[in-house]
């Protein structure tokens, strides 16, 4: 039987009057435990009155509503969400069976945002919380941004409820240092899981050193799983259970600026301590100290799955891949360049990338030039495109200078590395330049799929100058994003010769092609969406120059 919710409409009005009378004798605004569990039963019973589950393929009942009963609490956690406690009381106001969900579902009463702003009724809903043992939850987040002007507790009410969170987001509204005192103060959060501070109120010039009096903000949480921190950093003691963890320091603006880089010996001891981490962002975040001692073992991240690096030089990541040893599964994402006032040190990039290169089998290169901005794609298996709305925490935090002109989804083992060169002092990073530095660390005799993705014009000479000197021998698959008004040979006869000869022979651009790609049996043509396949080269060759009409 489905457990859709269908409004009982036969019932005689001698059934009707009691169900009035017992819920006018319900105390809807409890103030005692007794009063809540004796209410609860009520709503319960009373709801169960009001509706009955049934089939919804059935037509025969007339159907006021039919959705699950889920459904519904969903749909009012959304409004509470964004409308507090002045769209909890609207909705009790529609019908007695709107009064029992939204009294009975103890997820509409979690966020202590859409509490009532005075004191009574504030505490009567936190007390709640204790009656039915369930945490609370303090979001300040993108559902209720929009929503800043509705009445919300004061802050002195809301921090009554830190020591029995389990979610902690504030995006906006509150004072971030001043939110960090509090924590500091109230130190011991044994229940918190979630903990997301990014809200851009409140930054102080000078740094937390300063603000904290040379002091570092200091949380106990055990249980802590989700992590994200934007401009802030803290001492997270006891701290060994997090899976999720994004650290950003780039203020928003105009401007580049960082602020609150966390030391290096301080992100070390933290990951050191949560080897379970499976999502690793860090977002320009790391202040490299040097280290006066002996080398440093590395931090073991056994169930890393995802770690993404931005970074305005090569020395954050060239760190962070040094001391960090995770599996050859990881999928590795490096953003460098964005804010950069210097050439990149590139050998200290390649040394320290190539041991990780080397635990992998790369079978598929994806070349993509960007406007001022040099991607390459190196990854087992072959990669297919995402849209361009996907919702990525990694590319959230990225400008868009920083972001390629096309999307691609992850895959377990790839490593993308984007270089971003468009300021002033800082040398072009060609595709040439990362396949030479990087061809000692990869068998490119097992590469089988080449892509190439230029934004710009493709007869551009520097679209293909990965290819003049590179050798790979046993390349099978070729994919092309040719040009809007370039064919699918012309973009070939740029690729193959170094002239670009438009008029060159269909002979010397086989030779030209095997000489790159003695091996290659298919060619795709992307935005064509057309296949070519061949049992060799030069039947594949003849095929694409009779499809286009020309003489082999």
């Amino acid at each position: 039987m489905s457990t859709a919710i269908v409004f009982n409409l036969n019932m005689t009005s001698e059934r009707v009057e009691a169900l009035v009378r017992r819920s006018l004798s319900c105390h809807w605004a409890p103030v005692t435990q007794a009063q809540f569990d004796e209410t609860l039963d009520c709503a319960e019973a009373l709801f169960h009155a009001l509706v009955w589950k049934s089939d919804p393929e059935a037509h025969s009942t007339p159907q006021f509503l039919s959705l699950p009963e889920r459904a519904i609490e969903a749909v009012f956690l959304i409004l509470i969400r964004e409308g507090g406690d002045t769209a909890r009381c609207t909705l009790r106001g529609v019908c007695r069976a709107f009064r029992c969900v939204v009294f009975k579902c103890q997820d509409l009463w979690t966020d202590v945002t859409s509490f009532p702003p005075s004191i009574d009724a504030f505490m009567a809903a936190y007390l709640r919380s204790r009656w039915t043992s369930r945490p609370l939850s303090i979001r300040f987040d993108g559902l209720n941004r929009g929503r800043i002007q509705r009445p919300i507790p004061t802050n002195t009410l809301i921090s009554l409820a830190f020591s029995h969170l389990d979610t902690l987001v504030v995006e906006h509204r509150l004072n971030i240092v001043g939110l960090l005192r509090i924590l500091h103060r109230a130190r011991h959060l044994p229940s918190l899981k979630t903990l997301v501070l990014t809200s851009e109120i409140g930054y102080p010039g000078f740094g937390l050193a300063r603000a904290f009096e040379n002091i570092l903000p200091t949380v106990i949480a055990p249980s802590l799983q989700y992590l994200q921190l934007r401009c802030v950093y803290l001492l997270l003691q006891e701290t060994t259970s997090l899976r999720v963890l994004r650290v950003d320091a780039r203020v928003n603006g105009s401007n580049m600026f960082c602020l609150n880089r966390w030391p290096s010996r301080m992100l070390r001891n933290l990951l050191r301590s949560n080897g379970g981490l499976t999502v690793l962002h860090l977002v320009d975040a790391v202040k490299v100290e040097e280290n006066r001692m002996n080398i440093l073992s590395p931090v073991s991240l056994p169930a890393l799955q995802e770690l993404l690096i931005c970074s305005a030089t090569t020395s954050q990541p060239a760190w962070l891949l040094q001391t960090l040893d995770f599996p050859h599964t990881t999928h590795l994402r490096l953003h460098l360049g964005y804010g950069a006032a210097e050439a990149f040190d590139m050998d200290i990039f390649f040394r320290a990338l190539g041991p990780h290169l080397r635990k992998r089998t790369i079978h598929s290169l994806v070349a993509l030039p960007s406007f001022y901005l040099t991607g390459l794609l190196l990854s087992h298996d072959p990669r297919s495109t995402l849209p361009y709305w996907v919702n990525d925490p990694g590319l959230g935090a990225l400008d868009e200078n920083e972001v390629p002109h096309t999307l691609y989804a992850p895959v377990d083992g790839a490593v993308d590395m984007f270089f971003l060169w468009d300021a002033p002092g800082v040398d072009q990073v060609s595709w040439k330049c990362l396949f030479d530095g990087l061809s000692e660390y990869i068998h490119t005799e097992l590469i089988r799929s080449v892509e190439l993705n230029a934004e710009y014009e493709m007869d551009s000479a520097d679209a293909f100058a990965l290819f003049e000197d590179a050798w790979l021998p046993n390349v099978t698959k070729l994919r092309l994003w040719r040009d809007d008004k370039a064919t699918l040979v012309s973009t070939l006869i740029n690729m193959c010769t170094p002239c670009h000869d438009e008029g060159v022979s269909s002979r010397r651009l086989l030779e030209a092609l095997l000489s790159m790609f003695p091996m290659l049996r298919r060619i795709v043509d992307v935005d064509a969406r057309k296949i070519w396949d061949a049992d060799t080269t030069v039947d594949l060759l003849e095929q694409i120059l009779n499809g286009q009409g020309m003489q082999p």
